[in-house]
């Protein structure tokens, strides 16, 4: 489905990006790529900011070293009497530019395999590492690869010394086995997924696509155990047998589309926030995005798209926002216990006993918000809320009442919204809406001067009433 919102500018995300920060071992910044036309023996990776030639951002190895359709013999070598910081080859290879890049040593007599970043350069037959590639005894009769970048996600994340990486992916069509990251080990990666240029920020088809093909159980495992999660960026996700997105702790997801996922959209560890920004989560056989885990799991909702979920769109155990955002036509509640809800819109969601915002407490914030032809009330309070703190909303058209257990706002609404098209996905309002230059005064409430009026929703700018209902040109954002 297409989803009309307003235009937001993710470029600046990604330009942050990239320190030029350097370490010694195996660097925190160091930069991985991942490729379709790649190979996992390759080097696969440099040390950002470094000093030599990215040989990573190429599908094959600039020089190799193995028994057979090798530029090079398998005779990589390094001495107990160097540390094994010192490689050699006697076919020799290197060149000074490789420095900073990245060697796969894939096998050899006491090699330990693994992910090296050359250091130093001293002849084309010899150059440092940046530790140890063997433990015990001469190592001799080494293959490795240098440069060009790997096939799959997974490979870079069992390349990862230190944690803090990057790692580029190119869009394309990953596969089955291929289509899974792995990321129980590091922590505080950035994953990001790129079509023609790095920080090129895709949308749509133009982002990785990670296929399980109804085979493999999860498209991306987080470390749910570790204290900070990394960061996704740019990634389609479809048709796994279980998660689509499995056992994430404080993550954060910029810019995703999961779908057809075979249990829950978003899986959330036992505890821990979670974010989600510009996402889009649709037909999961469970929840779309559950942290129900633990007591203290929350997730943070900005800017995404939650539909057709055969349970609640959004179902939480801790600390939540839902900020313009939809959730619409799952089977069961829209917004399960969010505790901030903030000019967003929760429409058909459908089963006997459900709400469109359900579990608002005394403390939440629910103000500019819609609860349109949901089953049975349209918000749903655990207390009588204040006030101010539920205000500017508009319920019409749910199964029982626009609300219960809430006190109405003073500026509430009973009126149709008038949405454009809602079973297309297009929650744009028409003329006449009461939803027009309705919702709650932010800015004139903190000092600034000036027109800010907007509408109650997502929907900004399609009309102009009075003055109001100003703001920049719609965008339509395919997740």
């Amino acid at each position: 489905m297409k989803l009309i919102v307003q235009k937001f500018i993710l470029s600046s995300f990604l330009l942050l990006l990239i320190p030029s920060l350097c370490f010694a071992l195996l660097p925190y910044d160091t930069i991985w790529e991942v490729r379709t036309t790649g190979n996992d023996n390759n080097g696969g990776g440099y040390d950002n900011g470094g000093a030599g030639t990215d040989y990573s951002q190429q599908d094959a190895a600039q020089e190799d070293w193995c028994a057979a359709g090798c530029n090079q013999t398998n005779d990589l070598a390094s001495t107990s009497a160097s540390s094994w910081l010192t490689l050699t080859s006697a076919a020799g290879g290197f060149t000074a530019v490789m420095v900073d890049n990245l060697i796969h040593i894939t096998a050899g007599t006491n090699f330990t395999a693994g992910h090296y970043e050359v250091t130093a350069y001293t002849n084309a037959n010899t150059v440092t590492l940046d530790r140890a590639c063997g433990s015990v005894g001469d190592a001799s009769a080494g293959t490795g690869y240098l440069g060009g970048a790997l096939a799959t996600p997974q490979a870079a994340a069992d390349g990862m010394v230190e944690r803090s990486n990057y790692v580029f992916i190119k869009a394309g069509t990953y596969t089955s086995a291929a289509a899974q990251i792995l990321d129980e080990k590091q922590r505080y990666v950035n994953w990001i997924g790129y079509n023609a240029t790095r920080g090129d920020n895709p949308h749509g088809t133009d982002r990785p696509f990670f296929n399980g093909e109804g085979a493999r159980n999860y498209g991306i495992i987080a470390d749910g155990n570790g204290s900070t999660g990394g960061s996704w960026y740019n990634f389609r996700i479809d048709n796994c047998v279980d998660d689509c997105v499995n056992n994430i702790k404080s993550g954060n997801f910029y810019n995703f589309k999961v779908s057809n996922c075979g249990d829950y959209g978003f899986d959330g560890a036992t505890s821990g926030n979670l974010h989600a920004y510009f996402v889009e989560v649709a037909t999961s056989t469970d929840d779309a995005l559950d942290s129900t885990g633990g007591s203290g799991s929350g997730f943070q909702t900005y800017w995404s798209y939650i539909h057709d979920s055969s349970a609640y769109g959004l179902n939480v155990n801790g600390d939540s926002d839902f900020i313009y955002s939809v959730v619409e036509s799952n089977a069961g509640d829209g917004v399960e216990d969010s505790f901030r809800i903030i000019n967003s819109i929760a429409y058909n969601n459908t089963g006997g006993t459900s709400q469109g915002f359900d579990e608002i407490g005394s403390t939440n914030l629910c103000i500019g918000s819609i609860a349109h032809d949901n089953g049975q009330y349209g918000f749903r309070g655990e207390t009588a809320v204040f006030k101010p703190l539920f205000n500017y909303n508009i319920y019409e058209g749910n199964g029982t009442a626009g609300t219960n257990g809430l006190t109405a706002g003073d500026n509430d609404s009973t009126s149709d919204p008038l949405f454009n098209q809602p079973g297309s996905g297009d929650f744009t309002i028409t003329a006449g809406s009461p939803a027009l230059d309705a919702s709650f005064p932010y800015w004139e409430w903190v000092g600034l001067t000036g027109d800010y009026k907007q509408n109650i929703g997502i929907d900004q700018d399609d009309l102009t009433v009075g003055g109001g209902g100003g703001g920049s040109a719609g965008h339509v954002v395919v997740f």
